[in-house]
């Protein structure tokens, strides 16, 4: 492969966006096998901050090309993906990305702390380079910490999204290599360089055999979807009309011999002629062969040939098999570079939409735009009911199939999902593996079906159906769709334990009753404000609260009455305060909350309103009593009150029993006590 190709644009953006999308560092080598980064394919893309801050150390750059040098020389070596540590203690991988000639490039990536533990490890070792800690811990917030599955996942994405990548620039770099040939080909026909769609160049082929050699019947035939048997596609003359219902499978009698032989074949043979499907008036037949092996060719009909014009017509259909060839080239890459683009932006926009139904629809969105397809579904495994759910659908409405849930090896989807192979079905009503009736609901009777995995653990299945053209999926739709669903399946559990970390975060932080932050948290967020006021001094006040009567409200009316109590206080204290206040539980029947930027004479206005919303609430009794509650709530300020975390809570504690103590239901500010007089 040629490396100026690796250098473009286009393979950039795609090493940045994989990088991106991954949140590790990527880095792609050619044949040379040197790590030097000044001689790499490419610049780094979201390099480690401790890699650069080693190789800036006298001796280390050496170091850490030679440790990384050695492994990607491994991996162009044996071809293999490797995983290892490197001397930093950062967790990384190589991945080799091969073509027909062998390894074309090696990615090395990750570098990524596993844990915080090899973090900690490797501040010994930073030590020992010179490198300070506070310089260390300056890069604490741009470094990654990722778990080894994840890296797995990752060095397999990047090899699959690379590998198609690379194919497609050789892919590319061929057709333009063979279209430079074919304009010097072109000059034998001034008309030929404009036909370059398919049914054009059928109808050029056409007319050319039946004006220069005067074919009574021509036809040109083509393998259908399923690779298997040779269909009408275009004709003229006397028996046209008889053949347009043509069929015959390509692997049998005289189409067999075709492809063995790669030229052109003459038969006059009455039962080779039926046996190869033509109708039985015909006498004789020239087969010309318009692509590889037999998958398209041009059958001149009872037509008398010289040995010239045979040899005429083999170069004319050579020359045709060419630009035909060329003309698929063309769509082919065309089609694959519509793929890419598809492929890069599923990956761009789930990495970023966290949200996981929207997620799904991404998803189905850019399946159907890949592979020009009408309808679509996404089902994922439930584990806790053994069943597939459908999360997403297109082309129905999602209410019609909201209850509907599929059991393993029940149905297409679910005999996919327990077999974990993929199903690509040309039509099936004849298809073995499926046998069935087509639904009123699907336009053709073609469809895929693959499974979501990852590890050898199949989370799902991706399903398409009804080709916008009404022609049947090909293999590469069920390659370009295998690569997305890939991605897929990292994109959405990434998103799953997006949302687990969060709900776990959430877990951590709150009170499980009333939904407010907790004791151990508070306490956090106080601290900051305390230093938030060294940096800055912005004072800010503390409120204590606590409900009124609270014991004799449970000893009267339970303790269920008394949740209740609590979980009404919490939701009236919220909706209260600003945005920038922080409420929370701090034990039993009292609260908390944290004014940030807010003097002694602002705090007594907020606390009032926090006062007068419980005032308004009312909780019920078990006998439908109503009950209202009063809260008594004491404020402190910061630093005017006190100068330390203790002191300040001290202070709106005091407060808080002295508004008890004077009826409650009230607020009452703490006040120094006047120094006695002399």
């Amino acid at each position: 492969m040629d490396p100026e190709l690796l250098k473009s644009a286009q393979w950039r953006q795609t090493q940045d966006g994989l990088a991106h999308a991954m949140g590790l560092s990527l880095i792609t080598y050619g044949p040379s096998r040197n790590v030097d980064l000044r001689t790499s394919l490419c610049e780094p893309s979201r390099d480690n901050p401790i890699c650069g801050l080693l190789q800036d150390r006298s001796g280390q750059r050496a170091q850490c090309e030679a440790h990384c040098g050695q492994q990607v020389a491994r991996t162009f070596a044996t071809g293999r993906p490797a995983s290892f540590t490197c001397h930093a203690n950062l967790q990384a991988f190589t991945v080799p990305i091969t073509d027909e000639s062998g390894v074309a490039l090696v990615l090395l990536g990750g570098k990524a702390f596993r844990s915080y533990e090899d973090f900690f490890a490797f501040r010994e070792t930073a030590q020992r380079y010179g490198v300070d800690t506070q310089t260390l811990l300056t890069l604490v917030k741009d470094i990654q910490f990722k778990d080894q599955s994840f890296l797995d996942s990752a060095a397999g994405l990047a090899e699959t999204v690379c590998r198609s990548l690379v194919r497609n620039l050789t892919f590319r770099q061929r057709h333009e290599a063979t279209a430079a040939r074919l304009m010097t080909l072109f000059s034998i026909g001034a008309d030929l360089k404009h036909q370059l769609d398919q049914p054009s160049l059928f109808r050029l082929a056409l007319n050319t055999v039946g004006v220069l050699f005067n074919a009574n019947t021509a036809v040109i035939l083509t393998v259908d979807a399923r690779g298997e048997r040779l269909e009408y596609a275009d004709g003229f003359g006397v028996k046209r009309d008889a053949l347009q219902a043509y069929s015959s499978p390509i692997q049998k009698g005289l189409l067999e011999r075709l492809a063995s032989i790669r030229g052109p074949l003459f038969c006059d043979t009455a039962y080779d002629l039926l046996q190869a499907g033509f109708p039985s008036d015909v006498a004789s037949a020239y087969l010309f062969p318009l692509a590889s092996g037999s998958r398209t060719v041009l059958a001149i009909l009872d037509t008398s040939l010289s040995a010239e014009d045979v040899r005429i017509l083999d170069a004319f259909t050579e020359l045709f098999s060419v630009v035909l060839e060329n003309s698929r080239l063309r769509s082919q890459v065309k089609d694959r570079q519509q793929g890419l683009a598809a492929l890069t932006s599923i990956m761009r926009t789930s990495v970023s939409a966290l949200a996981v139904g929207d997620l799904f629809e991404i998803i189905l969105d850019r399946s159907t735009e890949c592979v020009e397809a009408e309808q679509a579904s996404l089902l994922l495994f439930d584990t806790e009911t053994n069943e597939l759910v459908i999360k997403a659908i297109k082309g129905l409405n999602p209410k019609i199939v909201e209850a509907v849930r599929i059991r393993p090896g029940e149905g297409i989807s679910g005999m996919v999902f327990a077999e974990g192979q993929p199903l690509l079905v040309a039509d099936l009503e004849t298809d073995v593996r499926v046998l069935r009736d087509k639904r009123p609901r699907y336009r053709t009777r073609s469809f895929i079906s693959l499974p979501l995995q990852s590890h050898d653990q199949t989370i799902g299945v991706l399903n398409v159906a009804d080709k916008v053209s009404g022609d049947a999926f090909t293999t590469y739709d069920l390659d370009l769709l295998t690569s997305i669903a890939t991605y897929t399946t990292v994109a959405i559990q990434r998103s799953e334990y997006h949302r687990k970390s969060e709900e776990l975060k959430r877990i951590s932080i709150t009170d499980s009753k009333t939904g407010l932050l907790n004791h151990r948290y508070f306490q956090e967020r106080l601290a900051e404000e305390i230093e938030r006021f060294k940096r800055h001094k912005l004072p800010f006040s503390l409120v204590m609260i606590d409900i009124d009567d609270f014991k004799k409200l449970n000893d009267t009316y339970g303790h269920l009455v008394g949740d209740e109590a609590l979980v009404a206080t919490a939701r009236a204290i919220r909706k209260s305060i600003r945005a920038i206040d922080v409420a929370a539980r701090y034990g039993g029947e009292e609260f908390t909350v944290i004014l940030p930027q807010t003097p002694k004479r602002h705090a007594k206005t907020q606390a009032l309103r926090i006062g007068h919303a419980v005032r308004q609430t009312a909780i019920h009794s078990v006998s439908g009593n109503t009950l209202h509650l009063t809260v008594s709530l004491g404020v402190a300020s910061f630093p005017d009150d006190a100068d330390n975390i203790g002191d300040l809570l001290l202070r709106a504690d005091q407060a808080m029993y002295d508004a008890k103590r004077r009826g409650k239901n009230q607020v009452v500010l703490f006040e120094s006590p006047s120094p006695p007089s002399p």
